[in-house]
């Protein structure tokens, strides 16, 4: 069905954000600790947005559904 696969392609690219999260937070300097934590946390949230988004599309119907 397209819907799975539009909400698969949605889920990947929450599962690049969050690779691309862990590269930036290997070894950040700890004297930028609020921007670490600021980053982190917008970093976290596009994420669970974007899960949310693809748990949507995966209930909504197309026309190839």
């Amino acid at each position: 069905m397209k819907s799975e696969k539009l909400a698969r392609e949605c889920t990947e690219i929450a599962n690049k954000l969050e690779a691309f999260q862990l590269k930036v937070f290997q070894a950040p300097k700890q004297e930028d600790k609020e921007d670490i934590d600021y980053v982190d946390d917008r970093l976290f949230k596009l994420q669970s947005e974007i899960r949310d988004v693809s748990a949507i599309i995966e209930n909504m119907f197309f026309e190839e559904d």
